[in-house]
């Protein structure tokens, strides 16, 4: 296994520098919440790339950014050395879909509405493997990290133990 060196990321580090014009930031977020009219907040999303919107409503702008996330994780996998770079940053977005189906699983609501894309994982495929008590082709840690916060749920009815 050869050693990574620091130069091997150049590149995709000069890509994603390119790219950081047209991130969807705080500051353009609070625009979009801000417009008066949907065109006003679709001329934004299409100043960051997201191509041109004929209309817009919550879901189809949670799948548009849910979506572009994916993209985005995939391209950068693609491109850098190690896979592991990029996936540290969809983290997140898998213990989020896990505390989601968690805690949905414990208070017998639907947790599809609230799993969200860019994880490692899909967050369908995690909540049908949840739903057969078992989580599939996933690391061990995660693995682990899921059933315990399970159980602790389980014993304690405490939701943010799960946290």
């Amino acid at each position: 296994m050869s050693q990574q060196r620091d130069t091997d990321y150049l590149a995709i580090s000069a890509r994603i520098h390119a790219m950081e014009n047209r991130l969807l930031t705080r500051e353009r977020m609070e625009r979009m919440i801000e417009a008066k009219e949907d065109s006003d907040a679709t001329k934004i999303l299409v100043e960051c790339g997201y191509g041109e919107l004929t209309r817009l409503n919550l879901a189809e702008l949670e799948t548009l950014i849910a979506q572009n996330r994916a993209e985005l994780f995939q391209d950068m996998k693609n491109a850098v050395p190690q896979r592991a770079a990029v996936e540290i940053f969809q983290l997140q977005y898998d213990y989020h879909n896990a505390k989601v189906l968690i805690k949905s699983n414990k208070n017998g609501k639907d947790p599809l509405p609230l799993l969200v894309g860019g994880g490692r994982y899909q967050g369908e495929t995690l909540h049908s493997n949840f739903a057969r008590d078992e989580l599939g082709d996933v690391t061990a840690q995660f693995k682990h990290a899921v059933f315990e916060a399970k159980e602790s749920l389980s014993s304690t009815n405490d939701p943010q133990q799960v946290d």
